[in-house]
């Protein structure tokens, strides 16, 4: 963890598939900090705990590591947790030693092949990114979600660029601290504008619409128009 203002953050979860108390798994955990103090926190449920907990002490003691063991009952500790939580939230009780949240799930959002946004478990919430991107017609754009229980990855939304005939669009996405994905995809024009519906009924004569462009596709079409300076899209492909 990192200490940021009012707060910590975590920087990075570890786990490694390494034989227990080997180099690699040293290097896994370690790797080429030297820490001045190592805190163990035991799940109780573990077989054989009380001789894994001294196993962990002895091997980093050889390292000159202070190493010290919590010995706090794991569901008082997560009782207590959720407890200064709410009252940190609610401001009753400021706590010096708040974690920022972060999620279980991971999110990538692509363009074919290539992740323009990523988010991982470490990332602090709330989260908000965005990116333009240039219309390809051949390509989609795909949030893809992958957690410790789903490991491959799993398609969430995806969206033709082929329904956008602006020639660039904003991707963006927001998470909340409740942990809620927020995805938008807008058309934009060439000077990143937003493309915005048009409302005919709002342009009087006195104020006449400068240019029109109509843009046809297999099966649908798009009417635009241009008035000062801007372009709006009065009709697309679904109405």
């Amino acid at each position: 963890m990192i200490r940021e203002k009012d707060r910590y953050r975590i920087l990075e979860v570890i786990t490694t598939n390494c034989t227990i108390f080997s180099q690699e798994w040293k290097n896994d955990f370690i790797g080429g900090l030297k820490p001045n103090r190592i805190i163990l926190l035991m799940e109780n449920w573990l077989t054989n705990y009380r001789v894994y907990a001294d196993q962990l002490k002895n091997y980093f003691k050889k390292f000159s590591f202070d190493v010290i063991e919590t010995r706090i009952n794991e569901e008082q500790l997560f009782k207590n947790a959720i407890v200064n939580t709410v009252l940190h939230l609610m401001g009753e009780k400021i706590s010096v030693f708040k974690v920022a949240e972060s999620s279980f799930c991971r999110y990538s959002i692509n363009i074919g092949d290539i992740s323009l946004i990523k988010f991982n478990t470490v990332v602090a919430l709330p989260f908000e990114n965005s990116i333009v991107a240039d219309i390809d017609s051949d390509k989609s754009v795909t949030l893809i979600m992958s957690s410790d229980t789903v490991k491959a990855g799993e398609v969430v939304e995806e969206t033709k660029l082929s329904k956008f005939k602006s020639p660039k669009v904003r991707v963006s996405l927001k998470i909340d601290i409740n942990s809620f994905y927020d995805l938008k995809i807008v058309p934009i024009d060439k000077d990143g504008n937003v493309i915005t519906k048009f409302n005919i009924a709002d342009s009087c004569l006195n104020s006449p619409i400068e240019t029109a462009r109509l843009t046809f596709g297999e099966q649908e079409y798009t009417v635009s128009v241009f008035k000062d300076g801007m372009e709006y899209m009065i009709n697309d492909f679904d109405g």
